[in-house]
């Protein structure tokens, strides 16, 4: 159990970091090339297509929840039965989603922009769309079992070979001077090959029968699941959705360029943890109460210590990082620090709140947690509809941030009451650990000062930065929180001892 959690993580963290380099190199040389228009015009489109995510139900974590029974007792027709179930349901889907392509394309010189010909937008949304079908959609079922079975490893090691060959030929594409429509339709062709291979690779491992015929209903919950994923999808996509329809193109590319940064942060802190929620699902399978508390109390520690430390030196550096990034797309003013360290804020958060959704999904509480998806996506909506107009970018993460904050606070009261049955006070000392980290750290380096006027000079301040936090992080943990303190040097030491 232990061995795979660190497997898991591990290669989660490197597939995180390739994501990042796609999203730093091939993002970079669009925005140079093709200027920030064309940048902000493709993310637009990106974003409009990713909402119809909202197309996937929740299925893929509801079928999760199902899968954790069968596969501790290695139960594999019933673990056929669920996948058979989920793949028919995501093949549907994705027959939907081209029909709501086909839709967009026709109607996207009103809805996205009417600053590009038709010849240009129909194009580009096909292709972008077809990518969003066969990353997001096709495959999911054969992803979910990987990942239930704690061999989310095997996902991974696929996913980072098909992020690779993307960049390389993106970049390839973009050097010899292909179209903007030639260097989108890469990720499509590549991920269409990654869709076969690991269909293949999961009915082989798990003995699936793709062709089962059960009568019965697999899967439990999934009109709760419903509700809840169509309140998750639309709470992540507000932001790009308002600025695209209150907002302009150049605002549009700000924020992708910022929520960039702070995103694949995000990404990389989802993916070293990613290996909980199935370990949640497995323990209470068994039904194993001490070993879920002691677990998910680790957890929860080592998240939010992580968390400060990189989200804080990020809130810091995010806008320094962004105008040395965008140096040469001299189009638009990317200097927004306000704005950078409240996206920063908002990826902290929502990195805050995975403890509680983790162990809700894996415990199937879809119903009783519901409305802790439908409020918060509410008020961002709200909010950001309200605030856009004057506070424009900053308005936005401002009202993503309190969305995300009423969120996490419902979701952990629930938890701690009604699955763990502990007292959620014991948490305050946590969060008294984050506040006295960041203002600490906020004030040493507003007297050390931050020198970024070339990706030398940022790299040291970011070293700086870092090296502030831990200090402070390791000086407030030691006080603190020090029985988990030796825990995590403990765990270091094993791991060196290994390399």
């Amino acid at each position: 159990m232990k061995r795979q959690l660190k497997l898991n993580s591990i290669t989660s963290v490197i597939t995180s970091l390739f994501t990042i380099l796609n999203g730093l190199i091939v993002p970079k040389l669009i925005l140079e090339t093709f200027g920030s228009d064309m940048n902000g015009l493709t993310q637009s489109v990106t974003h409009f297509l990713s909402f119809a995510n909202i197309l996937d139900f929740g299925i893929a974590s509801v079928a999760a929840t199902a899968l954790y029974k069968p596969l501790a007792s290695k139960d594999y027709a019933a673990v056929s039965s669920v996948v058979s179930f989920s793949n028919k349901y995501f093949n549907f889907i994705a027959k939907i989603m081209a029909v709501y392509v086909l839709v967009l394309m026709l109607f996207s010189r009103i809805i996205i922009s009417d600053e590009y010909p038709g010849m240009l937008l129909w194009p580009l949304t096909a292709v972008i769309g077809l990518t969003v079908i066969t990353q997001g959609i096709l495959g999911t079922a054969y992803k979910t079992v990987f990942i239930a079975g704690q061999a989310g490893y095997i996902v991974n090691l696929f996913s980072m070979t098909a992020i690779f060959a993307s960049t390389v030929f993106s970049i390839i594409f973009i050097k010899n001077g292909a179209s903007i429509v030639a260097v989108k339709a890469v990720p499509f062709t590549v991920y269409f090959i990654y869709y076969i291979a690991i269909r293949k690779t999961a009915v082989k491992k798990y003995r699936l029968d793709c062709h089962s015929n059960d009568s019965s209903d697999p899967i439990k919950q999934k009109k709760n699941a419903i509700v809840q994923h169509i309140a998750s999808v639309v709470l992540n996509e507000t932001d790009v959705i308002v600025l695209t329809m209150f907002s302009t193109l150049q605002n549009v590319s700000v924020y992708t360029v910022y929520n960039f940064a702070a995103g694949s942060l995000r990404t990389f802190m989802e993916g070293f943890f990613s290996g909980f929620q199935p370990l949640f699902g497995e323990l209470l399978a068994k039904d194993d109460r001490k070993g879920l508390v002691h677990v998910f109390k680790q957890y929860e520690w080592m998240l939010h210590f992580a968390a400060v430390m990189i989200f804080g030196s990020a809130s810091i550096m995010i806008t320094p990082f962004v105008m040395l990034y965008t140096k040469k797309a001299g189009d638009i003013s990317y200097y927004h620090p306000v704005f950078g360290m409240l996206i920063t804020a908002a990826a902290a958060l929502i990195c805050f709140r995975l403890p509680y959704t983790g162990l809700a999904f894996a415990a199937g509480k879809y119903k009783e947690t519901q409305m802790f998806f439908i409020v918060p996506m509410a008020v961002n909506i709200m909010l950001s509809v309200i605030s856009v107009r004057k506070y424009h970018l900053t308005g936005i993460a401002a009202a993503t941030c309190a969305a995300v904050i009423l969120q996490t606070a419902v979701l952990a009261r629930y938890v701690y009451k009604k699955i763990l049955e502990m007292d959620i006070r014991t948490i305050f000392r946590q969060l008294a650990a984050d506040l006295l980290v960041i203002a600490g750290s906020y004030i040493l380096m507003y007297r050390l000062g931050i020198q970024a006027d070339s990706w030398v000079q940022l790299f040291f301040s970011g070293i700086k930065c870092v090296a502030v936090y831990f200090i402070l992080s390791i000086a407030a943990h030691y006080i603190l929180f020090r029985d988990r303190l030796y825990f995590l040097f403990r765990e270091a030491a094993e791991i060196f001892k290994k390399l």
